[in-house]
């Protein structure tokens, strides 16, 4: 498997768990690598200001070593993949905050591409288990605003 071959399959992956959600998978700036962005809501006019920084999700992942944004040239022995953030914008318990962050908790990935897949889809699944359990409970930020078919 390839570097294009493990992006498609990560944005498949997210798509089964959040199908109106939106996937975002990107080069880094500095040093080579690939940035994962996560977000519950797809459309950009659904986010509150029509801000992405606005959706209620957030996760973001980065692939640093011996990976290269789209390669289709070089087969993957090892994937490394680290997570910066993975939450979900909750109401809190003191009236005094706007909100707080319900953390998901995920550990680092180190595996061959084929089994780092296979862990992402199962992260993903219990970010969407989490999501669906907040949304029952009307614990996520200005969940009022949000479109049911985010949140189902």
């Amino acid at each position: 498997m390839n570097a294009k071959q493990f992006q498609d399959k990560v944005r498949e992956s997210y798509a089964k768990h959040f199908p109106n959600g939106r996937v975002s998978i990107s080069p880094l700036a500095l040093g080579g690598g690939t940035a994962i962005f996560c977000y519950l809501i797809g459309d950009i006019n659904d986010t509150s200001g029509k801000i992405s920084h606005n959706d209620p999700m957030t996760f973001r992942a980065y692939i640093h070593d011996n990976f290269k944004y789209s390669d289709e040239s070089t087969e993957l022995e090892n994937v490394v993949v680290e997570f910066d953030g993975s939450y979900i914008s909750v109401i809190p318990d003191n009236a005094m905050y706007y909100c707080k962050s319900h953390k998901v908790p995920v550990r680092k990935i180190n595996a061959a591409p084929e089994k780092a897949l296979t862990t992402l889809d199962k992260y993903f699944k219990k970010l969407k288990d989490t999501v669906t359990v907040l949304a029952k409970e009307d614990k996520i930020i200005d969940q009022a605003c949000i479109p049911a078919k985010y949140l189902s």
